[in-house]
């Protein structure tokens, strides 16, 4: 029917991503206010209204305005506060807004792995300089261990080298991401740290990731073939 079919697209939209949780769930409105006129702009009638997430139950606020010549806002109550946002679509401002979190780095031990997502979150995020300078010190703790705890970081990668934990293009890699955050890591912030771009970020981000396959993920994941293989003998 032309109703179901109404809260069917109703439903479709509202389903939106919660800002806390990252879930695409459907919103209820808890609360609603509307505003004829506010000290921002007179001219202009706002709505304002708290959602509750069906997954994580965290509130999102929704605003929403117009201007009073050219329509009416909403009736004030939670129905039609609900179905004019849904229809304002991507009018609508909503906080908080998800962000994402960064990379998961699977197989690479706790600590490692949540220094990692968090400089892969900074780059997202718009914070270079963050990123270089955390994904220098996974490369830092990845070496660590390894077994490479002696010297200083270049010292320590040359010993990945030695030990062939890690290819000699990975080697490079660490090297190029040692360059990169020595710059934050040591202070030397006039000459060199507003020189980090976007790009220069996703590309240690990036490199970072080839490091931690070679010192953990690659071992991680012939293991697991390797047990599968053998859990296949067994059977036969």
């Amino acid at each position: 029917s032309e109703w179901l079919l109404e809260r069917l697209q109703e439903a479709a939209v509202a389903a939106r991503v919660c800002g806390w949780c990252g879930t695409t769930s459907v919103m209820y409105v808890v609360w609603r206010d509307v505003e004829w006129s506010w000290p921002v702009r007179q001219d202009h009638w706002l709505v304002t209204a708290t959602y509750i997430c069906d997954a994580c139950s965290c509130p999102s606020v929704a605003f929403y305005s117009g201007h009073n010549q050219v329509n009416s806002p909403p009736a004030n109550d939670n129905d039609a506060v609900d179905r004019a946002i849904i229809a304002a679509g991507s009018n609508v401002t909503w906080s908080p807004l998800w962000k994402d979190k960064g990379a998961d780095f699977p197989d690479v031990p706790d600590g490692i792995a949540a220094v990692a997502k968090e400089a892969s979150a900074c780059h997202v995020d718009g914070r270079y300089h963050a990123a270089v300078m955390l994904a220098r010190a996974v490369i830092e703790a990845s070496a660590k261990a390894m077994g490479a705890t002696s010297g200083q970081l270049f010292q320590k990668i040359e010993k990945l080298d030695e030990e062939r934990v890690l290819t000699p293009v990975v080697v490079e890699a660490a090297h190029a991401i040692r360059d990169s955050g020595n710059a934050v890591a040591h202070g030397d912030f006039v000459e060199y740290v507003s020189d980090i771009s976007e790009v220069e970020s996703a590309e240690v981000v990036a490199l970072m990731g080839l490091v931690l396959r070679d010192c953990f993920q690659t071992a991680a994941q012939a293991r697991r073939v390797r047990d599968a293989a053998t859990a296949r003998k067994n059977r036969a």
